[in-house]
């Protein structure tokens, strides 16, 4: 029984760690689509608009597409899941020392800044794009910057008992010394930790 809480509290450990780094799919998968969707779109505004023929729009259009590769490669995983494939090898090289790129709301920012400059493009494919990218990146930056709190908070409970004496001492409603079995499942829930009322039982 020790055991399986064990494995369930590092369960949830990586499970947390999984959110905060690759993002649930509801984000991959549109970032994913919404960087195809800023290629296009700058790709026809340059082609058909002679108002972006200059080079202020250029240099936008330039940032767009760094920034647009960059999610295609960091977001491709559902599409190309080989970790040797070259997509796999592009993603470690990016997110090694990068915490912009390795976490949800750092890449979330990158999504806000590229949907920004497609808007100030002013065409309605570049602004129905932008638009997209922004709501998608604010989606990333929020759900991410809540799982890596989640992940962080579970991950110091393990390995700092001053902090776990804190937390205790903060569900200990009534300041007795002893804690409840609601006041316990109240603790879990909030270092990010929802369990089943049966484990629930047995961790308590």
């Amino acid at each position: 029984s020790e055991m399986c809480i064990r494995d369930r509290f590092n369960g949830h450990l990586m499970k947390w760690r999984f959110e905060a780094e690759e993002g649930g799919p509801f984000v991959r998968v549109p970032a994913f689509f919404g960087a195809i969707g800023l290629l296009c779109t700058t790709t026809y505004a340059l082609i058909f608009d002679p108002n972006t023929w200059t080079i202020l729009s250029i240099v936008i259009s330039l940032f767009i597409y760094a920034i647009a590769l960059l999610s295609l490669v960091l977001e491709g995983r559902f599409m190309c899941s080989n970790p040797l494939g070259i997509r796999a090898h592009l993603r470690s090289a990016l997110t090694r020392r990068n915490k912009v790129f390795r976490f949800v709301w750092g890449r979330g920012l990158m999504y806000v800044l590229a949907g920004g400059l497609s808007c100030v493009l002013i065409l309605l494919p570049t602004l129905i794009a932008g638009a997209f990218m922004i709501v998608v990146g604010v989606m990333a930056v929020l759900t991410g910057s809540y799982s890596a709190r989640k992940f962080y908070s579970l991950r110091d409970s393990l390995k700092d008992d001053d902090y776990l004496a804190k937390m205790f001492n903060k569900y200990d409603y009534d300041g007795d010394g002893f804690i409840t079995l609601p006041e316990f499942v109240n603790m879990l829930s909030s270092l990010g930790m929802d369990l089943d009322d049966r484990f629930g039982i047995k961790a308590f």
